[in-house]
C-alpha cells in the first residue's frame, strides 16, 4: 500500500467519523430542544 493511498483512507476515515459525530450531535440537540 502506498503512503498516498493510506493518507486518502485516513482522511476518509476521519471525515466519516466527523460526519457520524456531527449527525449524532444534531440528533441530540434536536431531541433536547424538542423535549
Amino acid at each position: 500500500m502506498t503512503t498516498e493511498a493510506e493518507a486518502i483512507l485516513e482522511q476518509k476515515g476521519i471525515l466519516t467519523l466527523l460526519d457520524i459525530w456531527l449527525n449524532a450531535g444534531g440528533v441530540i440537540v434536536s431531541y433536547a430542544s424538542s423535549g
